[in-house]
């Protein structure tokens, strides 16, 4: 079985250079070089053998200074959460990225996963908090509220049912 964060490191590995972060990155970390993070008890079973360096709450990144990050990188994470949640997730990934530091997510749009899990029998996901999360709703509704970004990548429709968007810290 591969990860999700399997299916986009082609197109997204390239923009986490330097010192990172890999937020749930559940054993299959983005780049080598990234700092793993997942929960205490990890949401997923590991599907690799890379070990978790950091255990925690991705909501709580007080470990770490401001602006000592080149990149943060996160794989099917973010839809857990309701957008005013997220609003502040963001601001604290923010806080810890340098200028010019990168964001880079692999996300679901649920409207098409949810067409995907009936198509295939495949069970839904009762931990996605937001029926409309897309792109464009985490763009209007989450980055929109954190502070200026610049786009760098998008991809809107990443079969099966992803997306994916780089943003630079502005």
């Amino acid at each position: 079985m591969s990860s999700e964060t399997s299916q986009c490191r082609e197109l997204l590995s390239p923009f986490c250079k330097g010192l990172g972060l890999d937020i749930g990155a559940g054993g299959d970390a983005i780049v080598p070089n990234a700092i793993t993070m997942d929960l205490s008890q990890p949401y997923c079973p590991p599907l690799d053998s890379v070990p978790q360096i950091l255990r925690g709450d991705c909501r709580d990144l007080s470990g770490f200074c401001d602006g000592v990050l080149s990149f943060i990188f996160s794989s099917h994470l973010i839809e857990d959460f309701v957008y005013s949640d997220l609003v502040n997730i963001i601001k604290e990934w923010r806080r810890v990225l340098k200028v010019g530091g990168h964001l880079v997510l692999n996300a679901p749009n649920q409207k098409i996963f949810l067409e995907h899990c009936a198509r295939t029998g495949q069970g839904t996901n009762d931990n996605h908090k937001e029926l409309s999360f897309s792109i464009e709703t985490f763009k209007s509704e989450v980055l929109s509220k954190t502070g200026p970004w610049k786009e760098l990548f998008r991809v809107s429709h990443a079969p099966p049912y992803s997306w994916y968007l780089v943003v630079e810290k502005l």
